[in-house]
């Protein structure tokens, strides 16, 4: 049975973005929560902070995430949280640059299509519409999506699923400072919150 620590040392022992002459900054096997959790968060790629830390979410859009996380009840602060998330990212290499997204999520794919079978969710946050492409290929913006419970079919329909067929999917902003101004507009925030809350009632 695969374990969350086999799928780590394949990430640690991956080279294909350098292969690909990507030049990402390679990173230590990551506490990335409880994997038997069946709630899974993935966001785009690690940030300089979890570089340098070698943990996930800790950097300034981590902390806005565990300010969105304490709506749900689940807890109250990132440890808490690491107990009842499992939290990835679709890149698991600290990026050069934004260009190298591309590329890089595409090589990444495999792992976290490992992390999603390990973990089973019956919950997934997905932040941002970045994240949301790679995932399913839509050409919306967030308001299309954000606010709602969604299944994998809401999405796209997929010759092979990516998800459980009991999952449920909310797609959020990006935790990024640059949210701000979005979520101020038409009570984003306040719809926010009550989606968390919903979070922790599933």
């Amino acid at each position: 049975m695969t374990t969350d620590a086999d799928v780590a040392q394949r990430i640690a022992a991956c080279r294909a973005c350098d292969r690909d002459d990507i030049g990402v900054s390679h990173l230590p096997p990551l506490n990335r929560g409880n994997a038997s959790s069946q709630r899974l968060i993935i966001g785009e790629a690690p940030g300089g902070t979890e570089a340098e830390k070698g943990q996930v979410f800790c950097g300034a859009a981590g902390t806005r995430l565990v300010n969105w996380l304490s709506y749900t009840g689940l807890g109250a602060d990132r440890d808490d949280f690491l107990t009842s998330f499992y939290m990835t990212s679709v890149c698991k290499c600290r990026l050069p640059s934004q260009n190298a997204w591309q590329q890089a999520s595409k090589n990444c794919m495999p792992f976290l299509e490992e992390q999603i079978k390990l973990v089973s969710p019956k919950v997934v946050l997905i932040l941002g519409m970045r994240v949301t492409r790679r995932l399913f290929g839509v050409c919306e913006n967030l308001d299309a999506y954000f606010g709602r419970p969604l299944s994998e079919g809401d999405l796209h329909v997929p010759m092979v699923p990516i998800f459980p067929q009991r999952a449920i999917l909310y797609i959020l902003p990006h935790p990024s400072p640059q949210t701000n101004p979005w979520l101020a507009k038409f009570d984003r925030e306040t719809k926010l919150v009550d989606v968390m809350r919903d979070v922790g009632r599933r």
